[in-house]
């Protein structure tokens, strides 16, 4: 497809306003439409990633078989919906394997000339059986380096509170979507915070759970894995966490989006959690998440008030300071 590509941190160039062609936001997958303006919502760790075509993009179709017996061939179909001007239309495909982790020997890149293409797709006799999910996809380059988050969509709910994913995974309105695979400063500031919260639990009340599925949704079945969370006691002990926590705290990993963070933020603020907090790592920052929104924490300190009544002094500062010791 002839598309024109602009990465933008603030606004988008004078010269694409005035082209006023059909425009994309690669990274949401949705048509803006023909404008001559945008209003960009910007992240604050990724740029804005749009596309302009000549004309509008037609929607793309794909057939498979929904069963392969190992040491067969699966026949995947892809075609346009209807005739563009490009003579080459080129596809990504995901593949995930039924672990819900990227195939990448099954996943690639299709030219489809003329709109249409086919990729054979062997099995091997020692593929695990299961699920397998197939997504195509006209991401960016930058994207594509990217597994996608949803997985699985229709998964049952039993299934899921029966099945034990590594890294474990959220459960959405019947899908499974990932989370990112966390860095050695995530993992490290994960188990800091971890502890420095079980500190609290004689003086204040408290356990400390990392990585431990929430129920965020009884009516939905919606089940959230937030990266530390403290918990109030007495709680209900069981498999999950089912009691709404004091303290949820997510900590960012290079690949997670404002999107992906908000979007798990209104969550627990759905499910009244009174201290919802955001830290990353790499940069030493801190955000409390309030009415919808983040906000920047600048002091070295926040005072948490809890449930109980009683008031938790959380150290920012002293957290992040203790990434950098030996």
């Amino acid at each position: 497809m002839q598309m024109y590509f602009a990465i933008c941190w603030f606004s988008i160039s004078a010269a694409a306003r005035r082209v006023c062609r059909p425009s994309y936001d690669i990274r949401a997958s949705k048509a803006l439409g023909r404008k001559k303006e945008l209003s960009l919502t910007l992240d604050p760790f990724e740029p804005a990633l749009l596309a302009f075509s000549a004309s509008a993009l037609p929607a793309l179709h794909m057939t498979a078989p929904q069963r392969v017996a190992r040491g067969e061939i699966a026949a995947i179909a892809l075609r346009v919906a209807e005739a563009t001007p490009a003579a080459t239309h080129a596809i990504h495909i995901d593949v995930t394997d039924p672990d819900c982790k990227p195939a990448l020997d099954y996943s690639g890149n299709l030219l489809a000339r003329g709109g249409a293409a086919e990729r054979l797709r062997p099995f091997a006799q020692s593929d695990k059986t299961g699920k397998r999910v197939i997504a195509h996809t006209t991401r960016s380059a930058a994207e594509r380096r990217r597994p996608p988050l949803k997985y699985i969509e229709g998964l049952d709910l039993e299934e899921y509170l029966n099945t034990s994913y590594r890294p474990d995974m959220d459960y959405v309105d019947g899908v499974l979507v990932s989370r990112n695979v966390g860095t050695q400063l995530h993992g490290l500031l994960q188990g800091v915070v971890a502890t420095r919260l079980w500190s609290f639990r004689h003086s204040h009340r408290l356990g400390a759970f990392i990585a431990v599925r929430l129920l965020v949704s009884a009516a939905t079945g919606r089940y959230r894995v937030p990266d530390v969370m403290a918990v109030a006691v007495p709680y209900q002990k069981g498999k999950f966490i089912v009691d709404v926590p004091a303290i949820v705290v997510e900590i960012l990993s290079p690949e997670d989006t404002f999107d992906d963070i908000v979007d798990r933020c209104l969550d627990y603020e759905a499910l009244t959690v009174p201290n919802i907090l955001v830290m990353d790592p790499e940069k030493k920052r801190a955000w409390k998440f309030v009415s919808g929104g983040l906000q920047l924490l600048t002091s070295a300190a926040i005072d948490l008030s809890l449930p109980n009544g009683l008031v938790l002094n959380f150290p920012i500062a002293e957290i992040f300071a203790e990434l950098d010791e030996d």
